[in-house]
């Protein structure tokens, strides 16, 4: 199967299927545990997909060709990251931030998740990052277990506070590139 599975940069052809899978992931969450907090009309939207596209940062996982999962990857980072204790001696330039990390409910449990992180890792390394961010839930445990197992530390917790859908703190976990 991992023969017929790419990650590549999103292209417009790749918008609509993006939508409908925030559309269908965020449908799935509101009848299911809502691990990530997300919401319908909320977070992730198709403003966030169109956001990434334009920005050059919104990657999709194609598996036999259809968009199983995506994420956005750049180095912006939320203007709270600067309070978290990240290691040392990295200059901004230097991080790479995952974003928005989503895989389409009918492809739950066939490891697209860890497909879209070992890209990021690849690109890290490509592109000279020394490191890799992100934040999420603490109750989002699937997601608290999948970025350790991935090699990512707990670097602290903060409220970033984004909007009405992010009142709680988040975990923020770093995974250092060598």
């Amino acid at each position: 199967m991992a023969d017929k599975r790419c990650v590549r940069l999103a292209g417009p052809e790749h918008l609509d299927a993006v939508a409908q899978l925030y559309d269908s992931l965020t449908d799935y969450l509101e009848s299911h545990v809502n691990y990530p907090g997300w919401g319908k009309d909320i977070y992730p939207t198709r403003e966030t997909a169109e956001e990434g596209l334009q920005s050059g940062a919104l990657y999709v996982c194609l598996e036999e060709g259809a968009v199983a999962g995506t994420c956005i990857l750049d180095g912006i980072q939320p203007e709270r990251y600067a309070d978290v204790a990240w290691q040392a001696g990295n200059r901004p330039e230097e991080i790479l931030v995952v974003h928005t990390l989503a895989v389409h409910p009918v492809y739950f449990r066939r490891g697209i998740s860890e497909t879209l992180l070992q890209f990021a890792d690849q690109y890290a390394r490509q592109y000279g990052k020394t490191s890799i961010r992100l934040d999420v839930l603490p109750g989002n445990t699937p997601g608290v277990s999948l970025y350790q197992k991935n090699g990512y530390r707990l670097a602290g917790e903060l409220c970033l506070q984004r909007g009405l859908w992010d009142q709680e703190p988040f975990y923020c976990f770093e995974k250092i590139i060598r």
